[in-house]
């Protein structure tokens, strides 16, 4: 039951804290080529790592997905951040190696923002 209830708590975790470093990370995207990109027949999603600074000085990688021009977190935004710790691909680097090996894509473990009701209140109409 103990060991349950450890799996349970790292699944979600709020945190206080301000975000830093924003960009951008075409890797965990699905890959578009150049005619499909023509045709408007690519995925709208946009995937963004970052980092969450504490009030003690630590940092939190985290990683999270906008689709169209809905709100995301940016640089200096700041309030309680509701994180959840979710298994990724790098669907770019994925279909790229699946081009030249046979090796499987490895996925990755983050702390990621699911929705929009894990951003601080404040910061979800804008």
């Amino acid at each position: 039951m103990i060991a349950l209830l450890a799996v349970a708590l790292l699944q979600a975790r709020a945190v206080t804290g301000v975000m830093t470093n924003v960009q951008r990370d075409w890797r965990y995207e699905p890959p578009c080529g150049i005619i499909a990109s023509i045709m408007n027949r690519c995925s709208d999603v946009e995937a963004f790592t970052a980092e969450l600074q504490l009030p003690d000085g630590t940092t939190v990688p985290l990683i999270f997905f906008r689709t169209g021009p809905g709100p995301h977190p940016r640089t200096g935004d700041s309030g309680t951040w509701e994180l959840h710790r979710e298994v990724v691909f790098p669907l770019l680097l994925c279909a790229q190696r699946g081009a030249l090996t046979s090796t499987g894509c490895l996925a990755e473990v983050w702390w990621a923002l699911e929705s929009d009701d894990d951003m601080p209140a404040s910061l979800r109409g804008r």
